[in-house]
């Protein structure tokens, strides 16, 4: 799953540079909000593939307490997305918190659920309508 999330992310303009090394945190005028593709269906797709890695980690290991671990590992991810929507919301104002509504954090609305595994299982660049 982990694999699926970062092709989908690599295709709808995931800048490594730029997102990955926090370098629109610095200059944050330089940013551009992504909606498409898997971030019209989940707003944090990066949090959603290293949460799938964690669970995936703990299904091999197969026992309880990898399973604590992983889910103590949510923690962070929770408080990140918190943090970065705040940012994002200063940053494009009402466009944010509008889809902040629309679109789930790290899963998608239970409405979407069939279109997102359609979507994350296909080659086709799509945007949910």
């Amino acid at each position: 799953m982990r694999f699926l999330f970062e092709w989908h992310l690599r295709n709808s303009g995931f800048d490594e540079i730029g997102h990955g090394l926090g370098i629109y945190m610095l200059f944050p005028e330089e940013g551009v909000q992504i909606k498409s593709d898997i971030y019209s269906f989940i707003r944090h797709p990066m949090y959603a593939g290293d949460f799938c890695l964690a669970l995936g980690f703990a299904f091999l290991k197969n026992n309880l307490f990898a399973f604590l671990i992983a889910s103590i590992a949510f923690i962070p991810f929770v408080i990140a997305i918190k943090c970065e929507d705040k940012e994002l919301i200063k940053r494009f104002g009402e466009k944010h918190k509008h889809y902040i509504k629309e679109t789930g954090a790290i899963t998608p609305h239970l409405k979407h659920i069939g279109k997102f595994l359609k979507f994350l299982f296909s080659k086709e660049k799509n945007v949910r309508k």
